[in-house]
């Protein structure tokens, strides 16, 4: 899952399966799903 902030920078977050995909997709608060959801169980790197 590749995620590509308002400030220009770009992440790769290796490992999320479809249905947490998709409950981000449906997220009111993109940012706040991914702060709880998504960086403390997934590796990310940052994609230059």
């Amino acid at each position: 899952m590749r995620i590509r902030y308002i400030e220009g920078r770009e992440y790769e977050y290796i490992g999320v399966p479809p249905e947490v995909y998709g409950a981000f997709l449906k997220a009111h608060s993109k940012g706040q799903f991914v702060n709880w959801h998504i960086k403390p169980r997934y590796d990310y790197e940052e994609i230059d």
